[in-house]
């Protein structure tokens, strides 16, 4: 059993590299703030991770109370397939922001295999992008500005990601790189579409000690690269009681500190709660809040001799 003074200096490993990711300071909107819980949303080698059949449910909307903020709603369905060695994922992507929609669905591949002494996953996705960017939405007081789009936008475009990640029962580590395909989307696109088609690069490491039969402590770090924001990354710790309930938090560098709840109600069903807010914005621009749902179909049968 591993104890927290044995590995505490692990921890200080973790975070000695966070510090690389100080020097992107363009903010992006982040799709979901659960990603410890549902790692497949930036890494398809995680499809099947569960050992079964696995539906999760996430909602988020950023600067709440405000109409036209940043929203999204994120269904996940993976599960493994023959002999547990292939698994297959999909998931339903839907964001809003402003005049800017985008429906996004998304196939994951995965191939696990024991490496060592823990498992080592493999992960390839495609997805499709419906966007919609509605300039008509929008109240022109002055109708003769040449930078006004006279239209709406829409269209579709494809994409790419791959994945791995590498396990022991208390370590974990991946890389992924998204949005691998470039797509030429013209100059009236609106930005956040633009910086769909940068390259993203994806690294995180985590661990969790163990202290006694009731606790758990787990640090996690993602760091994150692109061309256009450089290094950026998150810091997460979470707490954990007898696997049933937790409590966490995340700093971003851009400036974010998100607060994490997690409560598992049995074997099937976990239910968590986050709640962020910016450092260096305006905080009348209102806070983040996500919840998320999860479901396992994973079931313990009892069988009784009939003896």
């Amino acid at each position: 059993m591993y104890s927290l003074n044995d590995n505490f200096f692990k921890i200080i490993i973790f975070f000695l590299l966070a510090p690389v990711s100080l020097t992107g300071q363009v903010n992006q909107f982040h799709a979901s703030d659960q990603y410890m819980n549902n790692p497949i949303l930036f890494n398809p080698a995680y499809s099947g991770e569960d050992d079964a059949l696995s539906i999760n449910i996430s909602c988020k909307n950023q600067s709440f109370g405000f109409e036209g903020s940043p929203k999204s709603t994120i269904i996940a369905i993976h599960t493994p397939i023959q002999s547990r060695n292939i698994s297959v994922g999909i998931q339903l992507h839907k964001q809003e922001y402003a005049i800017e929609q985008n429906l996004i669905l998304n196939v994951d591949y995965a191939y696990r295999f024991n490496f060592r002494n823990g498992t080592l996953a493999l992960g390839l996705a495609f997805n499709i992008t419906n966007y919609e960017t509605r300039w008509s939405d929008l109240i022109a007081y002055e109708t003769d500005d040449n930078s006004l789009v006279p239209y709406d936008i829409s269209g579709y475009y494809s994409n790419a990601r791959i994945g791995a990640y590498y396990k022991t029962k208390h370590f974990s580590t991946g890389f992924s790189a998204l949005n691998l395909i470039p797509n030429n989307l013209g100059d009236d696109t609106y930005n956040e579409i633009a910086n769909d088609n940068i390259i993203q690069l994806f690294y995180n490491i985590g661990y969790k000690f163990q202290k006694g039969d009731r606790f758990q402590f787990s640090p996690f770090l993602l760091l994150r690269y692109n061309q256009l924001n450089g290094f950026q990354a998150d810091m997460a710790m979470q707490l954990f009681y007898q696997k049933k309930v937790s409590a966490g938090i995340i700093y971003r560098s851009e400036g974010d500190i998100i607060s994490l709840l997690q409560l598992r109600i049995n074997k099937q069903i976990s239910f968590a709660y986050s709640y962020g807010f910016q450092t260096n914005r305006n905080n009348g621009l209102g806070g983040t809040h996500e919840i998320l749902l999860k479901y396992v179909f994973k079931y313990e049968r009892k069988v009784e001799s009939l003896r």
